[in-house]
């Protein structure tokens, strides 16, 4: 399975000149890491409490 993540122009340009070289990997990590993240998150069973 592949995996594309779009971020919207307007929010890159906001920190553009804070990011990495695209040639480190650096967002791809952590756009994996969030996804992974969030997959686990859905393998876990519900907690049955709320989140406030």
């Amino acid at each position: 399975m592949k995996i594309t993540v779009h971020i919207p122009d307007d929010i890159v340009a906001e920190v553009k000149d804070q990011l990495p070289p695209p040639e480190m990997g650096v967002l791809e990590a952590i756009a994996l890491d969030a996804i992974l993240g969030f997959i686990d998150r859905l393998k876990s069973p519900p907690s049955g409490g709320t989140d406030a």
